[in-house]
C-alpha cells in the first residue's frame, strides 16, 4: 500500500519516472493500477529479501527478540478506531462518542496503564490522552478535516484523563524495571499470575542494578494489579509481609501497609 501511494503521489505531482503513466487512475475502480503493478514488484523484492533469509546476517531469525525494547506497544494509531471510539463502540449502547462517561474513562485509564507499564517501547496516538474521537469512523483517511483534527476543547473537558496520562509517563520514567534497555530486562519479571478471569498481578524487580545472587532477597519490587472486570475484586498478593507504595492514580502516591495478604481493587482499575 505504501509503495502504491508513493509512486502515485510522485506521479500526480509530475515527479518521478513516467508521471503520466503512473498517475493514471482507472475510471471503474478508482485505483492507480500502473502504480500498483510497480508496488507489487517492490513488495515481491522485499518478500524475497526478508522471508528468503537474506536479512539474517543483521536481523536474526524472525521472532528472535533479545530484549523487550525491540517491541512496540500501543492501543491506537492513525489507522482503525481511536481508543476512545473503540471503547464507546463496545461498552456504550448509546454510542455517545462526544461524552466523557465514567465507565469509559475508567476503561481508558486501565488500558493506558497496561500500555505504559509494559517493558517495550510504548507510543500513543496524538489526542488519545484526552479521549480523541472521530465520531466512530473506523478509517478516516478520506474524511474531512473536522473529523481528523485535534479538538483542544475536549482536552480541557477531559482534563483528568490528560493528568492521568501525564502521571503514567512520569511513573514510567521513575521505574527502572520498565525502562531497562539491556538484555537482562526479561529477568526482572519475577511472576505473572491470573488472579481471576479478568484480574492479573505482575511482580518485577525494580532495582537500579540487579544482582542475580540476591534478586528476590534485597531491593525494591514493583507489584502491578489489573482489574478488568466490572466488579470489585480482592486480589491475593503474590509478595507477602511487605510495605508498598500504592498508586491509585499514577500522579498521587501514598504509603500503604498491607493488612494481611490481600488488597481490594475497584472495578476497571489499576494499582
Amino acid at each position: 500500500l505504501a509503495c502504491t501511494r508513493s509512486m502515485y503521489s510522485l506521479a500526480a505531482r509530475g515527479y518521478g519516472p513516467a508521471p503520466k503513466t503512473f498517475g493514471q487512475v482507472d475510471q471503474h475502480t478508482d485505483m492507480p493500477h500502473n502504480s500498483a503493478v510497480i508496488a507489487l514488484l517492490i513488495v515481491c523484492a522485499w518478500l524475497v529479501y526478508f522471508v528468503g533469509g537474506l536479512q539474517l546476517g543483521w536481523a536474526g531469525e524472525y521472532g528472535a527478540f533479545q530484549t523487550p525494547y525491540q517491541t512496540l506497544t500501543y492501543l491506537s494509531c492513525h489507522d482503525d478506531w481511536t481508543l476512545w471510539d473503540k471503547l464507546v463502540c463496545t461498552m456504550d449502547k448509546h454510542k455517545n462518542f462526544n461524552g466523557c462517561g465514567e465507565k469509559i474513562l475508567r476503561a481508558n485509564r486501565l488500558a493506558a496503564a497496561i500500555n505504559f507499564c509494559c517493558q517495550g517501547r510504548p507510543f500513543f496516538l496524538s489526542g488519545e490522552e484526552f479521549g480523541r474521537t472521530k465520531g466512530g469512523i473506523k478509517n478516516s483517511y478520506c474524511s474531512s478535516v473536522e473529523v481528523n483534527l485535534l479538538d483542544w476543547q475536549r482536552a480541557w473537558a477531559c482534563e483528568e484523563l490528560v493528568d492521568y496520562y501525564r502521571g503514567l509517563i512520569a511513573l514510567r520514567k521513575s521505574l527502572p524495571c520498565l525502562c531497562d534497555k539491556s538484555g537482562e530486562a526479561t529477568k526482572r519479571v519475577l511472576s505473572a499470575v491470573d488472579l481471576s478471569a479478568d484480574c492479573a498481578a505482575i511482580t518485577l524487580d525494580n532495582r537500579n542494578v540487579m544482582l542475580s545472587s540476591c534478586r528476590q532477597k534485597d531491593g525494591k519490587l514493583l507489584l502491578r494489579l489489573y482489574n478488568g472486570s466490572n466488579t470489585e475484586q480482592n486480589a491475593l498478593l503474590t509478595v507477602k509481609k511487605c510495605n508498598f507504595t500504592l498508586h491509585f492514580t499514577p500522579f498521587e502516591a501514598k504509603a500503604l501497609v498491607v493488612d494481611g495478604d490481600q488488597v481490594t481493587e475497584t472495578a476497571l482499575s489499576f494499582i
